[in-house]
């Protein structure tokens, strides 16, 4: 199927002269081309070949690594999997950050984090479960289709399946869900995951915060992971990151740089 657009279809089917039938929805996207965007992009360069088949599907990015980091102009957005602390200068002296965890990060980005999943837990069995989600209008997600909450289309983005690995144990981890409890302000959550009644806290698989001179953009769904796998997680890539480098980023809440450096977890690793 070729579409121009996003767009969800219906397969319908039934036996004849029977009451036997059912219906499937399936989600279409459209391919996206690496057009560049509107700022410089830099993509921070971890120790894992993650981020650098980022650079290689997108050529009008730039690596960085976290030495030179702490020299970048702020004219541009930063895509990170955590927060060191030459992001955090980054941040906070007037640069925009797209903060997008990859597998063996999403326990610690280097914000407050919960474990999370696509399924519901019964709400008896623990407090980390989850009861549903809610997905508010916002330009960050463009036209990416949705009816207000996280249908199949978001399987593998929330969750999605992952083979154990003897050489590779994060692989038995599921991505997090940020906590915007522990924030100083509110924070309304652009897609919003509902814990259970045990544990009633404002949770965000994304959202978006000002922070000192700087705007964050963050999220726990697996983009980067999913990035050339899976088109659902091509599109919402390409809408976060337009978004990012757009005039429509402005978010409603914000922070002082102290404010955030009492709420972060210090994530460090050097590499050139």
């Amino acid at each position: 199927i070729v579409c121009d657009r996003p767009y969800r279809i219906e397969l319908e089917a039934w036996i004849e002269e029977t009451e036997i039938h059912n219906k499937w929805h399936f989600w279409c996207f459209p391919k996206v081309d690496a057009a560049p965007v509107e700022l410089p992009v830099f993509v921070f360069k971890d120790p894992w070949p993650t981020m650098d088949r980022i650079v290689l599907r997108y050529p009008f990015m730039q690596s960085v690594t976290e030495s030179s980091l702490w020299d970048l102009t702020t004219e541009g957005v930063l895509l990170t999997p955590c927060i060191t602390n030459s992001v955090v200068n980054y941040l906070t002296h007037g640069g925009r950050v797209l903060l997008a965890p990859v597998y063996y990060l999403h326990s610690r980005p280097g914000l407050p984090t919960r474990p999370s999943s696509f399924g519901g837990t019964p709400s008896f069995s623990s407090t980390r479960g989850a009861c549903g989600t809610i997905i508010n209008d916002h330009p960050a997600l463009s036209d990416f289709p949705h009816d207000g909450w996280c249908d199949l289309q978001w399987y593998d983005l929330v969750a999605g399946e992952r083979v154990p690995h003897v050489c590779a144990p994060f692989h038995y981890k599921t991505p997090s869900v940020y906590t915007l409890d522990p924030w100083p302000v509110k924070i309304e959550p652009i897609i919003r995951s509902i814990p259970t009644w045990k544990n009633c806290e404002n949770r965000a698989y994304l959202f978006e915060v000002g922070i000192g001179q700087g705007k964050l953009l963050a999220t726990t769904l697996r983009i980067l992971e999913t990035i050339g796998t899976r088109p659902e997680g091509q599109y919402l890539f390409d809408s976060l990151l337009r978004y990012a480098a757009s005039d429509n980023f402005q978010p409603a809440a914000s922070v002082s740089v102290e404010e955030f450096d009492k709420l972060r977890t210090s994530v460090a690793f050097m590499n050139e």
